[in-house]
């Protein structure tokens, strides 16, 4: 009799109180927002989290707190599908409650991550950082023996993005790096995503000799296999040498 009285008294609660039966901890419930992206589309976890945070009065320093446990908790774990969404959504994320602790942190995944969850850090750690060029991001430029093609890529894109929205200042400073990176990138991808911003964006780049000889070192390419990046290269040395009076 008495465990009749304790399912009615459980499904009575249920029904009358139903919010109590979806009732967990905040950290768990950000975690299934995390892990509900392919779902919901896109990035749109992020405002389902602004929204929990809304609607449960959590405050900016609690949402970090469970955020920076989660990345935490992956640095020591192997990674696996489910754990590398989690985490890059939550790397995502936490560049909206950027602070030391943030910056430190996404600091020692780039150090410490590769491949997708290095590059979705290069990328929160830009924008807790203002874009700044310096410390990490220097390395990432320099250091072609520990980081890649791919996340040099990220930075350009996010200093590219920034362009967009910066001051004189910092225009002029986004212009100067990409400007010594088109010299120094090898990889003929990276080259075509800054010719296309420079020529845009640097007076006189677009038909100096600077990017001519820039060209012409890109446009050797593996017989057989000519890709878009190549017709782009050679259609635009091609434009540039009908441009210059012949010697």
């Amino acid at each position: 009799m008495n465990n009749y009285a304790s399912i009615f008294t459980i499904i009575t609660t249920l029904c009358i109180f139903p919010e109590c039966a979806n009732a967990q901890p905040t950290e768990q419930r950000v975690r299934d927002i995390l892990l509900t992206s392919r779902e919901v589309g896109g990035a749109s976890f992020v405002k389902e989290i602004h929204s929990l945070q809304q609607q449960d009065n959590i405050s900016d320093e609690t949402m970090r707190g469970i955020l920076n446990g989660i990345i935490m908790d992956a640095l020591n774990k192997k990674e696996d599908p489910l754990l590398r969404e989690l985490t890059g959504n939550a790397i995502r994320v936490v560049s909206n409650y950027g602070n030391e602790s943030v910056r430190d942190l996404l600091g020692a995944v780039i150090e410490r991550k590769n491949g997708t969850l290095r590059r979705r850090a290069v990328e929160s750690y830009m924008r807790v950082t203002n874009h700044a060029v310096a410390g990490v991001v220097t390395n990432i430029l320099t250091d072609t023996s520990k980081y890649d093609d791919l996340d040099r890529r990220v930075v350009y894109e996010e200093l590219i993005n920034s362009y967009q929205i910066t001051n004189k200042k910092d225009k002029t400073t986004v212009i100067s790096v990409l400007d010594n990176a088109v010299d120094r990138d090898i990889d003929k991808s990276n080259f075509v995503l800054l010719d296309r911003f420079l020529k845009k964006a640097k007076n006189g780049y677009a038909d100096s000799p600077q990017r001519t000889c820039l060209l012409r070192k890109h446009t050797t390419h593996s017989i057989g296999s000519v890709t878009e990046i190549d017709k782009y290269v050679s259609s635009e040395l091609s434009i540039l040498l009908k441009k210059t009076p012949a010697n």
